[in-house]
């Protein structure tokens, strides 16, 4: 099942052209712990992000629930683009109530 929705995300990117940016939610880190996906499914967004000649910047970016982990949202941006800055800004309203459980992920690039 799996292959089959990566197969569609492949299919559906690839469609975007050679100034691709694919960016959201993905519910998978692609760095360090991930105790929330399945074991195949890091690798098998590693090798379309390759496919599709994408880098993304995001992957060492902190996550917002769990100190120590990294992002599960992403962006993702063509290989030969130059990336000079990404960051999270904090989904945080007045005081420290959290307009989200997905913070925003900025990032900085030049074609």
């Amino acid at each position: 099942m799996q292959e089959l929705g990566v197969a569609r995300l492949e299919n559906g990117l690839a469609a975007g052209g050679e100034d691709l940016i694919w960016g959201g939610d993905w519910n998978q880190a692609l760095h360090g712990s991930d105790s929330v996906t399945t074991a195949a499914g890091r690798p098998a967004l590693a090798a379309l992000i390759t496919a599709l000649n994408l880098k993304a910047p995001t992957t060492l970016l902190a996550h917002t629930k769990d100190a120590g982990t990294c992002s599960i949202d992403h962006i993702a941006v063509p290989d030969c683009w130059n990336v000079s800055a990404g960051r999270r800004l904090l989904a945080k309203g007045n005081g420290d109530k959290r307009l989200s459980d997905h913070d925003a992920y900025i990032v900085d690039v030049e074609q």
